[in-house]
């Protein structure tokens, strides 16, 4: 092939080590055809004069897609692009921070979704637990053509962004970052939890409970877009309203002091819908009904809360449009192609009315 076909930037303030840039980048014109199978490459010398770094250099980094299967080196014949139908050579990996639980409302949908879309172009797809300083470690050691990073910790944003600055094809589901449009997707969490509380007071409720059991980031993020919903609305927030302050679990004795007291919440938030059941059984037991003594409105929208008794409002993140976009996303990094200009305001949560909030 022609040596100038070959455009890798080696950039001096990169978080990636040189050679490491050079994998990726040629990584990039191998999975996207420029390079086809069994074509073969420069010399080291040629590509280390035309990158203008060192034959070191150049030979670390081919032989990293080497030893991945990407390239093939031929004693006395030069270095060829390997076959790149190979199972190794097309391989996702879906990293979490922490051990991924399936569930009905969120995870298992999501990554269904996700399985679906990259099966179809023959990839695999592993799960794989890591945080943004062993992303890099991963895509090298499993020998990854891509990352989707599955609900990401806000501070992990910096770091993300960097790394896919660098060159390395990623991209993160769980919450849209405002700072990073073309590769975090999910809902905005913060707007949805301020439009719940708009939605309650537009019913006129002005004592507005919130309820959170894990400190996940997007029930963080929950709570300060219900803080912000109450301040903007001019409505009272009280400390005790905030039910659970990140317990692991959900605690029945909780709701039903804070249903006692003299002015209770008229409504309730719910972060975490897999706690609704248990919420509901609370109220039967103390005799509160759903919605003529408490308004609720969840996050997420498994099957299941069209059945329960009153059926459940909700707002539904829409899981399958922005995973879409996410993969398509992804394949475009993978493929060394320009990324989609995505508009957020188009994708992430609905309002779905139901029977469990009255207007007062």
């Amino acid at each position: 092939m022609d040596i100038c076909d070959i455009q890798v930037d080696l950039c001096e303030g990169s978080q990636l080590p040189k050679y490491r840039q050079l994998a990726v980048g040629l990584e990039q014109l191998l999975l996207s055809g420029a390079i086809g199978s069994g074509e073969r490459l420069p010399s080291d010398r040629e590509l280390a004069e035309h990158l203008g770094t060192t034959t070191v250099t150049v030979s670390k980094g081919l032989n990293e897609l080497v030893s991945r299967g990407l390239l093939r080196r031929k004693v006395g014949s030069g270095t060829y692009a390997g076959d790149l139908s190979e199972p190794a050579c097309r391989r996702i990996g879906v990293v979490c921070h922490e051990v991924v639980m399936p569930d009905r409302a969120y995870i298992s949908p999501l990554l269904h979704n996700f399985h679906r879309y990259w099966e179809e172009k023959n990839y695999q797809v592993l799960t794989l637990r890591g945080r943004p300083e062993n992303y890099l470690q991963l895509y090298q050691e499993f020998r990854l053509a891509g990352i989707l990073v599955l609900v990401p910790r806000e501070e992990f944003f910096p770091d993300i962004a960097q790394l896919q600055a660098d060159g390395l094809p990623l991209v993160s589901i769980g919450f849209a970052c405002p700072d990073l449009p073309q590769i975090s997707f999910g809902s905005n969490h913060e707007k949805t939890a301020e439009e719940a509380v708009e939605y309650l007071h537009s019913l006129g409720h002005r004592r507005i409970g919130f309820v959170y059991f894990s400190e996940h980031s997007s029930n963080i993020i929950h709570l300060r877009g219900y803080r912000k919903g109450m301040w903007n609305a001019k409505l009272p927030v009280h400390p005790d309203w905030e039910l659970g302050r990140g317990r692991r679990e959900f605690m029945a004795e909780d709701l039903t002091e804070l249903l006692s007291k003299p002015e209770p919440p008229s409504a309730l938030l719910v972060s975490e819908v897999h706690s609704i059941i248990g919420i509901y059984n609370v109220l039967q037991q103390i005799n509160r009904r759903i919605p003529e003594d408490l308004s609720i409105v969840a996050f997420d929208d498994p099957s299941y809360l069209t059945e329960i008794t009153p059926p459940l409002t909700v707002f539904r993140q829409e899981l399958e449009e922005f995973s879409g976009q996410a993969c398509k996303q992804l394949e475009l990094q993978i493929m060394g192609k320009t990324l989609m200009d995505i508009n957020h305001a188009n994708i992430g949560s609905r309002l779905v009315i139901r029977k469990s909030c009255r207007t007062l």
